[in-house]
């Protein structure tokens, strides 16, 4: 009887002490960004750098429509990208505000301010300038 109940101790404290591991275990932080990149006029770049190997996502709403919210494709950062993670959210109408979050691991990343984007309302046109090199055919060249 009281081999049985210390067998029964050791294997609550070995699986307390395991969950306890688990439940406790540090998980990946932003150490860089979120950083707004290049921005189209159906997508935007959000950059993020993590400390640790980590799955990332993007979620965005458009304001004032919080209910309907679209989700970037989910990228695993690792060591050899140096823990970065360029999420498009491709899911945007032009001149319309989102706001978005950071998901690491499946969970929202907690930060003070307040974030969003907005896609730009037309491409510009490239600055071209005419070089007449020749009387007869010019040459365009794009600045």
């Amino acid at each position: 009887m009281k081999f049985q109940i210390s067998k029964y101790k050791t294997i609550f404290y070995f699986f307390s002490l395991f969950f306890n591991y688990i439940l406790n275990a540090e998980s990946a932080k932003i150490v860089s960004g979120p950083i707004l990149g290049y921005s189209t006029l159906k997508e935007v770049l959000v950059w993020v750098q993590t400390d640790q190997k980590s799955n990332v996502k993007l979620e965005y709403s458009e304001i004032g429509n919080s209910k309907n919210k679209f989700f970037s494709e989910e990228i695993q950062t690792k060591s050899k990208q140096g823990f970065i993670a360029k999420l498009i959210a491709n899911q945007v109408e032009p001149g319309k505000k989102y706001n978005y979050n950071i998901l690491i691991d499946g969970k929202k990343f907690q930060q003070n301010i307040r974030k969003y984007f907005k896609p730009n309302l037309f491409s510009p046109m490239p600055l071209m300038k005419t070089l007449p090199l020749s009387p007869l055919p010019l040459e365009v060249v794009l600045i």
